[in-house]
């Protein structure tokens, strides 16, 4: 999914009821990272972006949240999510 296609993933009609705890990636099953063990996660205790707390994890939809797969933001990367 291009970032400039369309309305990044999980917002407006495409968001979902649940904040699931997985996501299937390219057919594949991959944990969510929770703030704070990202790569790039700075040492606050909350996420600037969702307000989620060190060890949870990000709203869905949070801009700050990397993909599991590849590493980039997850609302915007190219891997083929289910549901895109």
């Amino acid at each position: 999914m291009p970032s400039n296609s369309r309305e990044p993933r999980w917002h407006g009609e495409h968001e979902p009821d649940t904040n699931p705890r997985e996501f299937i990636i390219n057919s594949d099953e991959y944990e969510r990272i929770p703030f704070g063990e990202g790569q790039d996660d700075p040492d606050s205790p909350n996420c600037g972006e969702c307000g989620a707390a060190q060890g949870s994890i990000h709203k869905l939809g949070c801009g700050a949240e990397p993909c599991p797969r590849c590493g980039a933001p997850a609302i915007t990367c190219d891997c083929e999510y289910e549901g895109d």
